[in-house]
């Protein structure tokens, strides 16, 4: 209803944008490519630096529900994909990570996901799509690269297979790269007080549904 500027935003991500145009695009947030929020930003200051909240907002928006409808409608595996959909909609998670345009590099890291599970032969142009997408908006196809080989070993390296593999490969490399480059990577070392956090984020904050952060 009252859309306003967010946090990073206004500190790097809107000016990093005005004084750098399109290459903004590929400087690293917390060591690592969000290059889908980057573009929410890039379009919205280019389109109207003073209506930049509403505008960035409603991209937000559209690019998150572009996602849930991918988890309901694309060719996966997934069994009841629609209440799947429905159901990332009631996660027990901070306000922050809904609507908000420069968090929209969660819900595009899904469709990587999505691209593991894929149908096999099934649309492959999107598939590529969807990972191109998701690995350029976190880290985290470092960790399913594994599950990508054994999928292409498993369906005998077929040819789009072996391409989004491949591709999930190259563009996690470019995001390794940054992480190591930023010391975005180094290890961090944990006590036993810090036992109760690691306890609420793995339950999924589920404190934070009846009240602001537990």
């Amino acid at each position: 209803i009252d859309p306003a500027v967010w946090n990073e935003d206004g500190i790097y991500m809107i000016p990093q944008a005005v004084n750098f145009g399109f290459a903004s695009l590929f400087f690293p947030a917390n060591g690592y490519l969000i290059v889908p929020s980057r573009l929410i930003t890039l379009v919205s200051v280019t389109i109207s630096f003073e209506n930049y909240p509403l505008i960035s907002t409603w991209l937000g928006i559209f690019t998150q529900s572009a996602c849930v409808a991918a988890i309901a409608f694309a060719p996966t595996l997934l069994r009841l994909r629609l209440t799947s959909a429905i159901a990332i909609l009631l996660l027990p998670m901070n306000a922050e990570v809904y609507t908000l345009p420069q968090y929209s590099f969660w819900w595009t890291t899904l469709l990587l996901m999505l691209a593991l599970i894929w149908v096999p032969r099934a649309n492959p142009a999107l598939r590529f799509g969807f990972v191109a997408i998701g690995a350029l908006s976190s880290p985290v196809g470092l960790l399913l690269a594994p599950l990508f080989g054994l999928r292409t070993i498993w369906l005998k390296f077929e040819r789009s297979e072996v391409i989004a593999f491949g591709l999930n490969a190259l563009l996690s490399g470019v995001q390794a790269w940054f992480l190591f480059k930023t010391n975005a990577s180094k290890p961090t070392t944990l006590s036993v007080a810090d036992f109760p956090v690691i306890v609420q984020k793995f339950l999924g904050g589920i404190s934070d549904v009846f009240g602001p952060y537990g």
